[in-house]
């Protein structure tokens, strides 16, 4: 193939990467294995989706390394779109993101992206369960206990949720028990 030819045959490439879902998933299948993050960035400079879809490529892939490298260019392009963005649209994209960040092990990141979630999207179940259960990670218990009570107000006979309000219950007793008490010190 000659030099024109090949810049041709990229510029169809990135074309139909930009196209539509489907076709992107066949050219990510395609190439992933042969390129580093930054090279998608250079070749194809991926929207959100394209983010998200190549993040998931690597997630089932079980490529840690590409995975967290697509991860920190995905969650920094999702929060600035999420935060651009309003109602439906910005609560799942918050949501997509807290997932992300849970993924990757950025615990305080995801939390705070379920708190989006929530504030864009108030009535949603789903979405105070899962901030819960990320600020109760995040080790933000306060917050979680608030999150909790406010499903348990929607479904009080839950026992999943009965035992998770009393697991953050204790997990505040306990903390609060190794706390120094004001004014005490322990001297040798």
């Amino acid at each position: 193939m000659l030099a024109g030819e090949t810049d041709e045959a990229l510029d169809l490439w990135k074309r139909a990467f930009r196209s539509g879902t489907e076709i992107r998933a066949r050219i990510i299948g395609a190439v992933a294995s042969q390129l580093a993050a930054d090279e998608w960035e250079q070749l194809f400079q991926p929207d959100v989706d394209g983010w998200a879809q190549l993040f998931e490529y690597y997630r089932k892939n079980e490529q840690p390394e590409q995975l967290r490298q697509v991860g920190q260019k995905y969650t920094q392009l999702a929060d600035t779109s999420a935060r651009a963005l309003n109602g439906k649209a910005a609560a799942d994209l918050w949501f997509k993101l807290q997932f992300t960040h849970h993924l990757l092990g950025n615990l305080a990141e995801a939390a705070e992206a379920a708190s989006k979630a929530v504030e864009a999207d108030a009535q949603n179940y789903g979405f105070h369960y899962i901030y819960a259960l990320r600020a109760y990670q995040a080790g933000e218990l306060e917050r979680a206990l608030e999150q909790f009570r406010w499903c348990q107000s929607r479904r009080p006979d839950d026992p999943k949720l009965n035992r998770l309000v009393d697991s953050v219950r204790r997990t505040m007793h306990q903390v609060e028990a190794t706390r120094p008490i004001a004014g005490h010190t322990s001297r040798g």
